[in-house]
C-alpha cells in the first residue's frame, strides 16, 4: 500500500480518496446487512468523515501506521464481498422463511390424522367392541352346538 511519491524510508501519505472509498465501502455494508437505505453515504460525506480520518492516520506512529496498512486491503475485501454477499444471503433467508411459513400454513389447513376422540366417541367405540365381543361369542357358540 505504498503510495506513489514514497521515498526509501518514509512512507508516502495516505490519499483522502482511498480512506473515502473505505468509508462508503464499509457504510454500504452496513446498509446492506440492515436492508435500510439510510446507513448508505454519499460521496460528501465519506469525503467529510474521510479527511480527518485520513491526517489523523497519516500522523501515527509508523509501528501503528505499518499495522493499519496490513489489515487495511483484507478489510476492504471484507466490505466488498459483504457487499456482494449479504443481499444475497438475505434473499436465500426470506425465502427459506417462506417456505417454512407456507409449510406451517398448509400443516394447519390438513385435518389431523388420528384426531382425540371425545367422551361420546370413546363411549360409542366402547359400545362396538364390546358388540363385536358378543357376536363373536355368539357364533363360537352356535358353531359348537351344532352337531358334528
Amino acid at each position: 500500500m505504498i503510495q506513489e511519491g514514497a521515498t526509501k524510508g518514509k512512507k508516502a501519505d495516505l490519499k483522502p480518496e482511498m480512506i473515502a472509498y473505505g468509508v462508503e465501502g464499509f457504510f454500504a455494508t452496513l446498509g446492506g446487512l440492515t436492508d435500510h437505505d439510510w446507513w448508505e453515504v454519499t460521496p460528501l460525506e465519506a469525503d467529510g468523515v474521510a479527511q480527518p480520518l485520513t491526517r489523523i492516520l497519516n500522523r501515527m506512529d509508523p509501528l501503528q501506521r505499518q499495522v493499519f496498512e496490513r489489515y487495511f486491503d483484507p478489510a476492504m475485501l471484507l466490505l466488498a464481498v459483504g457487499m456482494v454477499v449479504a443481499p444475497r444471503l438475505k434473499a436465500e433467508m426470506y425465502l427459506r422463511e417462506e417456505q417454512q411459513r407456507q409449510s406451517l400454513e398448509n400443516a394447519r389447513s390438513r385435518p389431523t390424522p388420528n384426531p382425540v376422540p371425545t367422551s361420546e366417541q370413546r363411549q360409542a367405540n366402547a359400545d362396538a367392541r364390546s358388540d363385536v365381543v358378543f357376536r363373536r361369542n355368539d357364533v363360537i357358540e352356535h358353531f359348537r352346538q351344532r352337531p358334528s
